[in-house]
């Protein structure tokens, strides 16, 4: 219960210009909000410091007090509620599977891992290699779902082999792989009545060149118009 304790901080702030209180964050849930305001009714939430605040010059120190008598309770009522909304709606999905809490276990993707930081109390598990959600943050979990499994799906190595074989297909690709061809010919046309200086860096088209020799290689006319339009 160590790590799920910091999910709950409260900071005490100087005075300054208003009345002295202190600052408390947790991450949002509609009982877990109810039932800190029935314990502080004078809490306010402050936009400008993205937090509740809760005035008083000990309000620190019964915030803390609060949270070491109350959070242990508030966690297991939210993860209650949570577990029998999954029992009623549960989430059926080939990346979801049920324990004590929800493991989410997909290929690697960089949309999914972004989709689970923003669910409170998501932590990734190193041991299961799986993120593990607790039921009371299923609410959040389930409205980022479609995106989550929408990503792993494309994660999935046939999906990748297909947009890879699709990608090569395409007549873009071949271009590139035309252009990159020529560039590995380290050749540049020139015309024959303005022959560039030997060893001396030369802006072109396609940025600084150095000129090593002339070969009198005559350059299809269709290639230049291709590959060197500048020219």
């Amino acid at each position: 219960m160590a790590g799920e304790a910091v999910q709950f901080s409260a900071t005490q702030r100087d005075a300054g210009d208003g009345p002295p209180g202190a600052t408390v964050a947790f991450p949002y849930d509609r009982m877990t909000v109810e039932r800190f305001r029935s314990a502080f009714p004078r809490a306010r939430w402050r936009d400008d410091l993205g937090a509740w605040f809760v005035p008083g010059a000990t309000a620190e120190r019964r915030l803390n007090a609060w949270s070491g008598r109350e959070w242990t309770g508030v966690l297991a009522h939210a993860d209650e509620r949570g577990r029998d909304a999954f029992a009623f709606e549960p989430v059926a999905s080939p990346y979801l599977e049920v324990a004590d809490d929800l493991v989410v276990r997909t290929p690697y993707s960089r949309a999914v891992v972004a989709e689970l930081r923003t669910v409170p109390w998501a932590r990734w598990d190193p041991a299961s290699k799986a993120w593990r959600v607790p039921f009371r943050s299923l609410e959040e979990l389930r409205v980022r779902w479609p995106s989550i499994e929408e990503a792993a799906r494309r994660a999935e190595p046939e999906e990748r082999r297909k947009r890879e074989a699709g990608r090569r297909a395409s007549p873009e690709h071949a271009d590139r792989r035309a252009e990159a061809a020529e560039r590995r010919r380290n050749r540049y046309p020139v015309p024959e009545e303005a022959l560039p200086p030997h060893g001396k860096v030369l802006q072109t088209h396609l940025g600084c060149a150095v000129f090593e020799a002339v070969t009198g290689e005559v350059v299809e006319a269709s290639v230049a118009a291709r590959f060197y339009p500048g020219v």
